[in-house]
């Protein structure tokens, strides 16, 4: 599975290797910007959530736009994506750090589909 990301210059990709890949398309496949380890089966899907800005705090999240001091209004940049597996869980990972911030169990099947 594989989803792009906003800047259409970059993508997200899983598969069954149990492995998250963040790609740079103008690379044209020969470098991975980062890998991200956690699920223990295939991934099944992965969703970029929208640009977000953190309270503080890694779990909590806020969307929306920021205001600079000119009375610009500027997206943030995208922090976090979703990812689904086989493994039955989701996880909220920050694409910055790589690290997966949160896992989310509770499926008695695999997670095919996050949106």
């Amino acid at each position: 599975t594989a989803t792009v990301l906003p800047n259409h210059s970059q993508f997200l990709s899983g598969s069954a290797d149990t492995v998250i890949f963040l790609w740079d398309v103008s690379k044209q496949g020969k470098e991975c910007l980062q890998s991200f380890y956690g699920h223990t089966e295939m991934i099944a899907s992965l969703s970029v959530l929208p640009p977000a800005v953190s309270s503080g705090n890694d779990t909590t999240i806020t969307t929306g736009k920021r205001s600079s001091s000119d009375g610009t209004t500027t997206r943030p940049h995208i922090n976090y994506f979703i990812s689904g597996s086989y493994d039955k869980k989701v996880k909220l990972w920050n694409i910055r750090s790589g690290k997966c911030i949160q896992s989310f169990i509770g499926h008695d099947k695999a997670v095919v589909t996050v949106c």
